[in-house]
């Protein structure tokens, strides 16, 4: 499946690229071999053909976007967004904004992946995926409002969107408007699909606990346990609530299971919770 989307967003990209030179000399023979394998998700071997044709035109601009592109689903982001910005020398262009700035996402350059979606966002304005890109952005950086403001204008137009309407519980409970957090949560506990309710009850958990209703928090975050017992972010939740209720011993095993679960300790979110056990 993740494969399948890969090849669709590639094809995408080819739509998205406003300006694609007629092909016909050799370089271009070899970029178009290289459009094709990538249709087919070969993405190693058009990165080849790409490099190929790169050496006979440096400047050739399929190329040069569908080179980037190419690192980018191989995983090579920092390597994408440096092959981007040869690209931007040649030509600025929304799409090729977006995509860097997806990388600059990916290796968690916030503010560098903001400021590629807001200059996308003066291409193609009122492109509804780059401003949910700009909401991911938010989350991270914990700019609550600003991601509240996003989804509720998202929201508007697509309003049987979960997945966002539990990004804005989420937000709604940073910025200290339990009950409504708490609402949409519930809301969302009844619709969500069973797979994806333990997320929603981990949300409810952290509400709680926010709110110093250390019990309920207990209540709901092994409710999350009950849908997924292998939900590592859940450990870190319920090693947080024994910290509050000063049970170190505890939140440390909470830690212990998390980390044997692959969480990523390095989270900075996680990182104050590990910090915290340690005092």
């Amino acid at each position: 499946m993740l494969q399948i989307k890969k090849i669709r967003a590639f094809v995408l990209l080819i739509l998205m690229f406003s300006a694609i030179v007629a092909f016909g000399q050799k370089d271009n023979t070899l970029a178009k071999k290289g459009i094709k394998l990538g249709k087919k998700g070969d993405f190693t071997s058009a990165l080849e053909c790409f490099e190929k044709s790169l050496k006979i035109n440096p400047s050739n601009l399929n190329a040069l976007y569908y080179k980037a592109y190419s690192l980018e689903q191989l995983e090579e982001f920092v390597k994408a967004i440096d092959a981007y910005s040869v690209a931007m020398k040649y030509k600025h262009d929304g799409a090729i904004y977006f995509r860097r700035g997806w990388c600059y996402f990916r290796v968690k350059n916030y503010d560098s992946a903001l400021q590629d979606y807001n200059k996308a966002s003066e291409y193609l304005p009122d492109n509804d995926e780059i401003n949910m890109a700009k909401a991911s952005v938010y989350l991270h950086t914990e700019k609550y409002q600003k991601l509240l403001d996003v989804l509720n204008s998202h929201l508007e137009k697509v309003p049987n969107d979960l997945f966002s309407k539990a990004n804005k519980a989420i937000a709604l409970s940073k910025l200290n408007r339990n009950s409504e957090a708490l609402e949409l949560f519930f809301e969302l506990l009844s619709k969500m699909s069973v797979t994806q309710r333990h997320r929603v009850c981990n949300g409810i958990a952290n509400t709680y606990m926010l709110m110093k209703e250390y019990d309920k928090a207990l209540e709901y975050i092994d409710k999350a346990f009950a849908y997924n017992s292998k939900y590592g972010a859940a450990h870190i939740t319920k090693a947080e609530i024994f910290l509050a209720l000063n049970k170190k011993s505890e939140a440390c095993k909470e830690i212990q299971k998390a980390k044997e679960l692959g969480v990523d300790m390095s989270d900075k979110d996680v990182k104050k919770v590990v910090e915290r056990s340690e005092l």
